[in-house]
């Protein structure tokens, strides 16, 4: 799946593979509590059966984002400090990370905290993310081949961003084949 690229003039070699982007909250991860929404690292578990399909992505060549709308830290419900624990705590639930990265837009427009309150390009559905994505796996010589990537959520947010990207899209429960 992965390809090296050689740029004869530099001798630079890029990889190119294309992305598995996983929204997090309901489609891998879940409140261990049976809250709706995750507000401590404690509180975070793994879905059943994830695991092995990410593995199976990951082995094949495929890069491994994560990427959260937490508009948590914009209502109050958790400090940003918070959120970074939460991502951190479900990145060590993996027997081995199989992230290339993980990001989560805090901003929301309603929100009461400053200064997360505010409209954002990063939170889906917009393509913010997936952009900022592209430009720290350039960097590490990394072309993210989009046209074979997948999304995969449980929102319509997700739904959108990878719309808004023309990049297939796939609902969690039938991509970890479960019940809806």
């Amino acid at each position: 799946m992965r390809k090296i690229i050689d740029i004869a003039s530099t001798g630079t070699r890029y990889t190119k593979a294309p992305a598995l982007c996983l929204d997090l909250d309901n489609t891998i991860r879940r409140s261990k509590s049976g809250k709706h929404f995750i507000n401590s690292a404690d509180d975070v578990e793994l879905i059943p059966g994830v695991e092995p399909i990410i593995k199976q992505y990951k082995e094949s060549g495929y890069f491994v984002l994560g990427l959260t709308n937490q508009g948590g830290v914009a209502h109050g419900y958790m400090t940003p400090e918070e959120n970074g624990a939460v991502q951190d705590k479900t990145r060590e639930l993996f027997e081995e990370d199989p992230f290339d990265l993980v990001l989560s837009c805090t901003m929301m427009p309603g929100g009461e905290v400053e200064p997360y309150c505010h409209r954002s390009l990063m939170r889906k559905p917009d393509i913010g993310m997936l952009v900022l994505f592209e430009e720290i796996m350039f960097r590490q010589l990394k072309i993210v081949d989009w046209d074979n990537s997948i999304m995969v959520g449980d929102r319509q947010e997700d739904w959108g961003c990878a719309q808004n990207a023309n990049i297939r899209f796939e609902w969690a429960y039938k991509f970890f084949g479960r019940e809806k």
